[in-house]
Parts: structure tokens; C-alpha cells; sequence
């Protein structure tokens, strides 16, 4: 009789937050399991970071501007790069950031799929002279079903970045 198909167990991490490294230009907390590395390259008013989730084989590339452009061209860049990914979603979702006393404005977009390729972006922004935007990647071919689990995990860590994310 054969067996059905099984699924790897999925062991989650307790979350535990800790502030970001001080050599970044903005202030935030990330779990403990996880860590943002400095990205070396040499592209004019942009620093890139890797926050890196090595347990959960899953980085978010972030990219934090110094704008030189009016704020709607980096907004429909974000746009674009989540919208490439409409041939295999199924819907995207979002959900405005709007903090005025932190002056931080910005989109969490969900793209839920089972290919998707990125299936958490997000962008903030002062609105006239920083924009940080972030996309989460996993380390292998998507399968957004049997991840579905580390995703959702991975967005609580999100939404607790960008709720108390400050710029400097």
C-alpha cells in the first residue's frame, strides 16, 4: 500500500526582538533569528542591506534611497517590481504604512500564489527625502503552499519592522 505524500515539518523560532545595527541610517527592531548584513556597492544615493532569516532560508533585499527623484517614480518602481509578479498571483493585497509623528508613510503588498516569486514587498518613505523598499525571497524554487507557514511568520516579522521603524 503506498504511503501518501508527507511534508517536512516546519519548526518555527520564538520570537525575540532586539534593535538594529547602529551603522544604519534608520532605527528598528528584528528577531533575534535573523540579522541585517551591509551590502557592498557603489550605486550613488543607495545603500542595500540583506536582512537574513538562515534558519527559514529567507532574505528580504532591502534597498534604502536617498532620493534625487520626485517621490511618485520611486513609488511606481515599487509598484512595477510587485506587479511583475501578476502572471502567477492569484490576488495582491495592501496595506498603506501611514505613521505622521514617525514621518513614515509607505505599502506592505502581499502577493499571494503558489509561484510567486516574492510573495511579501513593501516600501516606506519620509515622503521627500528617504525611500527603503524591501522583498522577500526564499532560497529555493516557490512552492508558497507548503510555505505558507514561514510566510506568514516572516510577515508578522515585517509588520513589526515597519510599525516601529524610524528614520534617523
Amino acid at each position: 500500500m503506498p504511503k501518501p505524500t508527507g511534508y517536512f515539518r516546519i519548526e518555527l523560532p520564538e520570537k525575540n526582538y532586539q534593535p538594529v545595527a547602529e551603522f544604519l541610517p534608520f532605527e528598528t527592531v528584528i528577531p533575534d533569528y535573523s540579522f541585517l548584513a551591509p551590502v557592498e556597492d557603489t550605486t550613488e544615493n543607495v545603500d542595500w542591506y540583506n536582512w537574513n532569516f538562515p534558519q527559514l532560508k529567507a532574505t528580504i533585499y532591502i534597498s534604502n534611497y536617498d532620493m534625487t527623484r520626485p517621490l511618485t517614480d520611486y513609488i511606481e518602481t515599487s509598484r512595477e517590481f510587485v506587479y511583475k509578479h501578476i502572471q502567477q498571483a492569484s490576488a495582491i493585497e495592501q496595506k498603506p504604512v501611514i505613521f505622521p509623528a514617525r514621518d513614515v508613510y509607505g505599502m506592505i503588498y502581499s502577493v499571494k500564489g503558489n509561484e510567486t516569486a516574492s510573495p511579501i514587498q513593501f516600501y516606506l518613505t519620509d515622503s521627500t527625502t528617504r525611500f527603503l523598499r524591501g522583498a522577500l525571497y526564499f532560497n529555493h524554487p516557490p512552492d508558497n503552499d507548503s510555505i505558507a507557514p514561514i510566510i506568514s511568520f516572516i510577515r508578522e516579522d515585517i509588520n513589526v519592522f515597519v510599525n516601529t521603524f524610524e528614520w534617523d
